[in-house]
């Protein structure tokens, strides 16, 4: 089966980015897929991750690469079967390339107005993209799952955007993301069942529209 690559892109910073990259990377391992985190973030946040995390417990390849122009290279390289991409916030030459060289880019959004207005200046490059294929899925993050609010604002952002995928439910705002993401953990080694599940429902959703030919 040929590698498939996911690219983690926003243009805005602090919309879980990581987080998502890092999660999904996981629920992939754990389903027993060979997987590699790509790190294309200059702030090495995914890097840090894995240099917190305790050598005995199992953990996917994580590869530092902040050079745009040795992007490709790099992931030409890997024999993994999945890569995901860790891109830097802001719409820069490095946002481009992760695109590029992704079958699918997983846009993390919060229920925001103002996560809304970022998302704009970021519109015609993903509509490009799509042009040559590229699959898009927006994922609500950092939403309050007890606020009717936030439940709103994630219907409005699927009406806002109705020719991209979106995935219902997305990763809420808990305590348990901060906590096992500064532990060198990710939510799926916690106790809170239903963080574990917000996990995996967005890996299988994200497995259903990568292979989905």
């Amino acid at each position: 089966m040929r590698q498939k690559i996911v690219g983690v892109t926003n243009t805005k910073g602090g919309s879980g980015k990581s987080t998502v990259a890092i999660h999904v990377a996981h629920a992939a391992q754990e389903d027993g897929k060979d997987v590699c985190v790509v790190d294309a973030d200059s702030q090495g946040t995914v890097k840090d991750w894995a240099n917190a995390r305790a050598s005995d417990r199992q953990t996917p390849e994580v590869i530092y690469e902040d050079d745009p122009l040795s992007l490709h290279g790099t992931i030409e390289r890997l024999q993994h079967e999945l890569v995901i991409v860790d891109s830097p916030g802001g719409l820069s030459e490095m946002t481009g390339e992760v695109l590029g060289v992704s079958d699918l880019t997983l846009v993390p959004v919060m229920p925001s107005v103002l996560d809304l207005w970022g998302m704009s200046e970021f519109e015609e490059v993903l509509k490009d993209q799509m042009e040559r294929g590229l699959k898009v899925a927006l994922v609500t993050t950092k939403y309050n799952h007890a606020s009717k609010l936030g439940e709103q604002m994630a219907d409005h952002i699927e009406e806002k955007y109705p020719y991209y995928h979106h995935f219902a439910g997305g990763l809420c705002s808990r305590v348990v993301y901060k906590r096992q993401m500064a532990r060198g953990q990710t939510v799926l080694e916690a106790s809170d069942e239903k963080a574990k599940n917000e996990v995996r429902v967005l890996y299988n959703a994200m497995t259903d529209l990568l292979y989905d030919e």
